[in-house]
């Protein structure tokens, strides 16, 4: 698998009020670097019609699915049906420890018996229709790594990780980075190769220099890229979603002005090797 397989890329293409509103420049800064994989998710036609013509043009998705959209488990294969032949993956609910919103009614259910339910109706949706069955089912992510104890073992095709390094150099090749991370993650996932589903710097006031994202993000590309556990890594996110200052809005790639960060240039020049 080349690096290009192995590196993709986290959108929010229905974030309509930040600059993934303008889809032809996202997909123009993603043709730029050579972007073959995004994560991504919503429960809206105009959101598929970009999944469809990103998939057109080379672009496969992680389809997140989370509940917070108001998907269906059991109505799923029918809804993703016209964007299967551009699907990478299917992604359930995104961080559940973190919050109590996913049950579609909005009836709060507690972590982790109310994620599990729901996970566990989507997957069999998909696995008994004909159509989705062959597309790997990722494990929920975890907001908390530790949370993984609460959630055990479920069913799954990937493991699914977050991983965050703050605002430090990364440290993959070292046995507490296992400890707390690979080992965590096989918690949910058993064996099963795991996809970072994110991990990236960012670069507000309470983040890092602009200059050290790049030479950070650059780092832990090399060393999560050199651990057999993972098949996929995603990078988050593209563009800084707002021009405050928060931490949530700095996480891109590109300025909310679509200025390129060096990070943005640096993964041009590593995604050519």
């Amino acid at each position: 698998m080349s690096i290009r397989d192995k590196i993709g890329i986290c959108v929010h293409l229905n974030y309509y009020n930040t600059p993934y509103s303008d889809f032809n420049h996202v997909m123009r800064a993603l043709f730029h670097l050579g972007i073959k994989h995004i994560r991504d998710g919503s429960n809206d036609q105009a959101f598929f019609n970009k999944i469809i013509s990103l998939g057109q043009n080379g672009i496969k998705t992680t389809l997140l699915i989370d509940s917070r959209d108001g998907w269906i488990p059991e109505t799923v294969p029918d809804r993703i049906a016209p964007m299967i032949p551009y699907l990478d993956a299917i992604s359930p609910p995104n961080e559940t420890d973190l919050r109590q919103d996913y049950n579609p009614s909005n009836k709060p259910l507690t972590y982790p018996l109310g994620l599990k339910e729901w996970h566990l109706r989507l997957y069999t949706a998909l696995k008994k229709d004909d159509r989705t069955k062959n597309i790997p089912i990722l494990a929920p992510s975890i907001g908390m790594v530790f949370d993984s104890d609460k959630l055990g073992l479920i069913p799954c095709d990937r493991g699914n990780g977050h991983i965050y390094f703050g605002n430090n150099s990364p440290n993959v090749d070292t046995g507490d980075f296992r400890w707390r991370w690979i080992e965590q993650i096989r918690k949910v996932c058993g064996t099963n190769p795991i996809v970072i589903t994110e991990t990236g710097y960012q670069t507000s006031s309470t983040g890092i220099s602009e200059q050290l994202q790049m030479e950070y993000l650059i780092k832990s590309l090399y060393q999560l890229l050199a651990e057999k556990a993972f098949e996929r890594i995603f990078i988050y996110e593209l563009i800084d979603e707002q021009i405050i200052n928060t931490q949530e809005s700095r996480y891109g790639l590109l300025g909310n002005d679509w200025r390129h960060k060096p990070s943005f240039d640096a993964l041009y020049e590593f995604l050519k090797c």
